[in-house]
């Protein structure tokens, strides 16, 4: 809680704009702190030629199935 603090403290620098608690969703101490929420998102693009397509599209099915329906698409 107190390096949490010492980071806010941090966050009166008009140069910082917006930052990310890096915390896990709903976590009970963070969501007391962090009071505010952004939408983050991810675009996962393939690229190269036909093997490394082809590769990458497997790689995100396996990915996309380890993850809650809906998320990184």
């Amino acid at each position: 809680m107190l390096l949490q603090r010492a980071n806010l403290a941090t966050l009166s620098d008009p140069a910082i704009q917006w930052t990310d608690s890096c915390a896990a969703a709903d976590h009970p101490m963070i969501d007391h702190v962090w009071r505010e929420r952004r939408a983050v998102g991810r675009i996962s693009l393939g690229i190269g030629g036909p093997l490394r397509r082809l590769t990458f599209s497997a790689l995100l099915r396996l990915e996309l199935g380890r993850h809650p329906a809906g998320l990184d698409r």
